[in-house]
């Protein structure tokens, strides 16, 4: 099955989004698992602070895989090869490889508590940094996360708000690592996000 066209936008939250796509194809649907392929170029906007920035998006193959069990989805694969996001001014940002993978615990929610998060990144290249000394190539970028608390849905900013502003509004770093240039980065502990997202 192949969708031509296909869209999923926020138009009414203050950080408004949009993001479109073509040639959506189902790989395969079997019992509890759902995988599903981006072949055409997409593009991402939003904005944020009276201000639109727009990305063109390119890959070599983007994949989503959903995995179900009780009725539920309890784990999302998120997977982009040979990536490329151009914003309308400026040099690209390119990736060979980027995973991200959510496995959702068991409570309530769009991403309940305790939930696992990591990310996968194989040489990302950045845009030209002025004065930096590490180069424009992330060459691997690892991490695993624990969601602290539960985040209620995916309306932003409001559902993220109320997760920050929560006492466990927190996410738990279990493993973080990178190499960026002559730099070898090894890390755990917790962030949180102040009143602006970041």
């Amino acid at each position: 099955t192949t969708v031509s066209e296909f869209k999923l936008a926020s138009p009414q939250d203050t950080i408004r989004w949009r993001v479109f796509a073509q040639q959506l194809q189902l790989l395969e649907a079997d019992g509890g698992r759902i995988a599903v392929q981006l072949t055409g170029p997409q593009s991402f906007s939003y904005a944020a602070g009276g201000t639109e920035h727009s990305f063109a998006i390119t890959s070599r193959s983007t994949q989503l895989e959903l995995t179900q069990a009780d009725g539920r989805v309890d784990r999302v694969v998120a997977t982009l090869a040979g990536l490329s996001a151009a914003p309308a001014t400026g040099e690209p940002v390119t990736a060979t490889r980027i995973q991200v993978t959510l496995a959702r615990a068991k409570g309530a929610g769009l991403i309940p508590a305790q939930s696992g998060l990591s990310l996968q990144v194989e040489k990302l290249v950045l845009p030209p940094l002025q004065g930096s000394a590490l180069g424009r190539t992330l060459e691997t970028l690892t991490a695993e996360f624990e969601v602290q608390g539960a985040l209620s849905g995916p309306r932003l900013p409001a559902d993220l708000a109320a997760w920050r502003q929560s006492p466990d509004g927190l996410l738990k770093i279990n493993r973080g690592r990178f190499s960026w240039g002559m730099l070898n980065f090894e890390a755990d502990g917790a962030i949180g996000l102040d009143g602006s997202a970041r």
